[in-house]
C-alpha cells in the first residue's frame, strides 16, 4: 500500500480531472484556476448576469401581476398559476435566481480587489495540481472523503444537460392541458 505523503500531489487513483474549473465553465468564476481559456460563449459570466437578472424581472412581474391576467401570465410562462402555486412557485425561484446573482456579484466584487478564492484550492488538491498541505490537509481519509463528494460534480454535470430537457416537459405539459393548440403555439 502506498504511503500517503500531504507533501506530495495526491495519487492518480484519487484525481478527477474536470473539478478544478467548474465553477469557470459555468460562468461564476471570472479566473480559471487551470489557466484553461475553454468556456462556452454562452456561459460569459455577463451572458450569466443579463440573462438571470431577466428572469429576475419576468418573475417579479409574474408575482406583482393579478390573478386574472391570464394572457400575461401565459406569456411570461407562468407555469406555478396552472397548478395553482402561483405565489409559491414564483417566490422560489425570485429566491434561486437571487443566491445565483448574489453569488455572481460577490465572486465579481472580489475580482476586481484582488481577491483570490481561496476557498477553491481544495479542488485544485482533487484535480491534482496542488499538494494537500497547501490547503492543511494531512490525513489520507480526508481525501478519499473529499474523492467521495467530488464524484457528486459528475452528477451536477448530469443535470446541466437533463435540466433543459425536464424544463421544456414541465412547461409543454403545464400548457398542452391548459391552453388551446393555437394558443400554445402563438407563445411557444
Amino acid at each position: 500500500m502506498e504511503q500517503f505523503d500531504p507533501n506530495k500531489i495526491i495519487s492518480r487513483e484519487y484525481i478527477i480531472d474536470s473539478v478544478e474549473d467548474i465553477l469557470y465553465k459555468v460562468g461564476l468564476q471570472i479566473r480559471s484556476l487551470s489557466g484553461s481559456r475553454y468556456r462556452k460563449w454562452f456561459y460569459s459570466p455577463k451572458i450569466v448576469f443579463t440573462f438571470l437578472s431577466l428572469h429576475l424581472l419576468k418573475d417579479f412581474v409574474i408575482l406583482l401581476s393579478e390573478d386574472n391576467e391570464r394572457t400575461k401570465q401565459q406569456v411570461l410562462g407562468d407555469v406555478g398559476n396552472y397548478f395553482g402555486i402561483r405565489f409559491h412557485f414564483t417566490s422560489a425561484k425570485i429566491l434561486t435566481v437571487f443566491i445565483a446573482l448574489n453569488s455572481q456579484l460577490y465572486y465579481y466584487w472580489n475580482h476586481k480587489r484582488g481577491i483570490e478564492p481561496t476557498f477553491l484550492n481544495i479542488f485544485r488538491v482533487i484535480a491534482g495540481s496542488a499538494t494537500p498541505s497547501s490547503v492543511g490537509i494531512t490525513d489520507k481519509r480526508d481525501i478519499k472523503y473529499l474523492n467521495k463528494l467530488c464524484k457528486l460534480v459528475k452528477i451536477v454535470e448530469l443535470n446541466n444537460i437533463a435540466n433543459p430537457f425536464f424544463g421544456f416537459l414541465f412547461q409543454f405539459t403545464a400548457y398542452y392541458y391548459n391552453m388551446s393548440l393555437i394558443n400554445m403555439l402563438l407563445i411557444v
